[in-house]
């Protein structure tokens, strides 16, 4: 392969997992009793997990995939901003529990506020 080609994108996805980079797309926050929590501190924490979360890793890897929202790749900003909306959405609103878009996910727990970069994801029913 000439040095200038691009590398074929299942190479580099392959890199970046055995280098640790792929898995951790995932920050959150232990915050008990936040529906007793005051507005200050739900923005604290929201500002918390936008500090630790990762969005240039996250960039690294929509540029790769060529995922886009509204027909162009987000921008770290762009990352960044509707994480943001995302977060204060679960946080601020009592009977929303998860809030997501574009592979974006907030969730809020009675312990925990989380946010996730979601590649791929499954799930089934139970049925009782």
């Amino acid at each position: 392969m000439n040095k200038n080609e691009p590398r074929p994108l299942g190479e580099v996805i392959n890199d970046l997992i055995q280098s640790g980079e792929l898995p951790k797309f995932k920050s959150s926050k232990r915050c008990k009793g936040m529906d007793k929590m005051s507005k200050i501190r739900k923005e604290e924490l929201v500002r918390e997990i936008l500090a630790d979360f990762d969005f240039a890793k996250v960039h690294r890897i929509m540029l790769l995939l060529n995922w886009q929202w509204r027909g162009k790749t987000p921008t770290i900003g762009d990352l960044r901003a509707e994480a943001g909306r995302l977060l204060r959405n679960v946080i601020e609103n009592d009977n929303v529990y998860s809030s997501g878009t574009g592979g974006l996910q907030a969730f809020k727990t009675d312990e925990s506020l989380e946010l996730y970069f979601i590649l791929e994801q499954s799930f089934a029913l139970i049925k009782k």
